[in-house]
């Protein structure tokens, strides 16, 4: 087994040194426990970020099993533990909040692949312009196509918020706004709210279908607030400005 790495406690935060010369970051008061256990870092399949994790053998059966810090700090709760603002080294509890699987892979950052250098946005060569993108319950959900990769981004962070609310990761860092109502239709926020409008429809005309009650072809058209969750209407929010 690997020595153990003294941690470092500088006021109400410590820090636990990690194998590649990487460093994690924990609350003070799990200093103790974490202490107890070496940890490493590892980088499955070379994403962006990595994680600091331990190996555990059951003194039972002897079956050996890695865990992870950011679970290990948590008590290992059932279910996922995403890292709120995506760095996956700092396993402070209050960066960290349990999560479904689904609500994990809406916070994750720009894929590996992608060219752009915005989430949710990717080159269409045939047409010469951007196409923005998002992915919902497996479904892909396109918001419209741009001239530049930055207008795209401004439209998938309108559709991130709407549909993933609290757990969207978005290109301006912004995961939850207030209500607005989008004027300018050649805007890129306003484009996107109308996708995310029309992708809702035919998802709840599905559902009404499947519950058994009648179809309809031509559900009613959602408001704002119905999309978003708020119970009051757009008009009537003062909380932010009113864009386009």
């Amino acid at each position: 087994m690997a020595s153990k790495r003294a941690l470092r406690i500088e006021g109400d935060v410590a820090y636990v040194p990690l194998t590649r010369g990487m460093v994690a970051i924990i609350d003070a008061e799990d200093a103790e426990r974490v202490g107890r256990r070496s940890w490493h870092y590892a980088n499955p399949g070379n994403r962006a970020n990595g994680y600091a994790y331990t190996q555990h053998t059951d003194p039972e059966t002897g079956a050996k099993r890695k865990i992870a810090l950011h679970r290990f700090v948590m008590g290992e709760p059932r279910g996922d533990i995403d890292h709120r603002f995506g760095n996956t080294l700092d396993c402070r509890k209050g960066m960290l909040r349990r999560a479904t699987h689904r609500q994990n892979m809406h916070n994750q950052g720009v894929a590996k692949n992608n060219t752009s250098g915005f989430k949710g946005v990717f080159w269409v060569t045939s047409i010469n312009r951007f196409r923005a993108k998002i992915v919902v319950d497996n479904q892909t959900v396109y918001l419209g196509t741009y001239a530049t990769a930055e207008e795209g981004a401004r439209a998938y962070d309108v559709a991130a918020r709407i549909l993933f609310k609290r757990f969207a990761r978005t290109n301006d860092g912004i995961a939850l706004a207030p209500v607005v109502r989008y004027r300018d239709k050649a805007s890129p926020e306003f484009k996107a709210v109308e996708c995310v409008r029309k992708h809702l429809q035919r998802k709840r005309g599905v559902y009404q279908h499947r519950s058994g009650s009648p179809p309809r072809t031509l559900p009613k058209p959602l408001m704002m607030h119905q999309m978003t969750g708020s119970r009051r209407g757009p008009d009537r929010r003062r909380s932010g400005p009113r864009l386009g």
